[in-house]
């Protein structure tokens, strides 16, 4: 039908999954791995309290932080870069597993730094996983 053109190459990216168990994740208060067979890797990591803190640091021009979502969730502040971005709430009507609750982009592939703090008391607020791409 003519409607033929040249491929064109994108940018080229790839894409790095750090589970909730990665060296590159560190978390400040008590936390603990838990088994849920609708994880990513079958595991999240689960605050045991609130007040408490997850937090990576990576070289990219993406991140999404993935978590799960329901009728129980709780709330986390999420800083990037040290500034406060916004308050996600994991509260749902029903359960979701993998469920991408924040992400950021920037044009360039450059260091940065990701902080999730829970809100007050929250305990709900488990950490899945973080996608980068570079």
């Amino acid at each position: 039908s003519g409607n033929a053109s040249p491929a064109v190459l994108g940018p080229r990216f790839r894409v790095k999954l750090r589970q909730e168990r990665s060296r590159a994740l560190s978390y400040v208060g008590r936390w603990r791995r838990v088994y849920r067979s609708s994880a990513s890797a079958r595991h999240v990591a689960a605050p045991q309290s609130g007040w408490n803190v997850a937090r990576t640091s990576f070289r990219g021009r993406a991140v999404a932080w993935v978590s799960s979502t329901g009728p129980k969730g709780g709330s986390a502040r999420v800083y990037v870069d040290g500034r406060y971005v916004r308050t996600v709430s994991l509260r749902s009507d029903r359960t979701r597993a993998r469920v991408v609750v924040f992400s950021k982009r920037w044009n360039a592939s450059r260091r940065h730094r990701v902080v999730i703090r829970l809100v007050g008391s929250s305990r709900n607020v488990p950490v899945d996983a973080f996608v980068i791409l570079r």
